[in-house]
């Protein structure tokens, strides 16, 4: 009597054992102190982006850091120096502290932009000759995320850096395999950019437009 013996192939049996799961994502949100929470998916609605198990590693690793630390990693980036130029007086500054050349990075990362009107432009920046407005909390990264700003405040304190904060959410939004992944983040965050940073920006800003 011939037996018969079905021969399957090692990749195909690998490929079905690391097929994203669930618990998997919950539990890599778990390692950083986030509860994930998955919905069933809505064949009438767009999908959101698709990650893998290193980018959702990434995602919420900088998630975590920024609950943990108040801050995230890649948050004060700015450009390499500068010849320094005198700030405009009594016309408002745009500035971001994004950083235009990591833009496709999956890093999260958040970012202030604001107006800043310098009443005198040669002297030091302090509270007596500087104000700061129209500020726009916002984050970068992987487009995974989005954070919506809540409220947000800026000062400058006495030694003329400028000090931002916000308090918000972060809304985490992705596919892993077929499994949707949504759900919110309460944080908050904040970040300083010294009077250096500023005029360096400065300076950049007027040769690069």
């Amino acid at each position: 009597m011939k037996k018969r013996i079905l021969l399957i192939p090692a990749s195909l049996f690998l490929a079905a054992c690391s097929e994203p799961t669930e618990e998997d994502v919950v539990e890599m949100g778990e390692e950083h102190g986030l509860e994930v929470l998955t919905v069933e998916r809505d064949p009438e609605r767009e999908d959101p982006p698709s990650l893998n198990h290193d980018q959702v590693e990434q995602l919420f690793q900088d998630i975590g850091n920024s609950l943990e630390h108040d801050s995230l990693q890649g948050t004060e980036r700015f450009s390499e120096t500068h010849e320094e130029e005198a700030l405009v007086e009594a016309e408002p500054i745009t500035f971001s502290s994004r950083d235009e050349s990591d833009s496709n990075s999956e890093s999260v990362a958040a970012n202030v932009a604001f107006d800043i009107w310098i009443e005198d432009d040669q002297a030091d920046i302090d509270p007596d000759n500087a104000v700061i407005q129209n500020l726009v909390f916002e984050s970068s990264g992987i487009t995974a995320q989005e954070w919506e700003s809540m409220t947000g405040a800026a000062m400058i304190d006495e030694e003329g850096n400028l000090v931002f904060s916000n308090e918000g959410r972060w809304k985490i939004h992705f596919l892993y395999g077929d499994i949707e992944v949504a759900f919110f983040v309460a944080d908050g965050w904040s970040l300083t950019m010294s009077p250096d940073d500023l005029r360096e920006k400065a300076a950049y800003g007027a040769t690069d437009g």
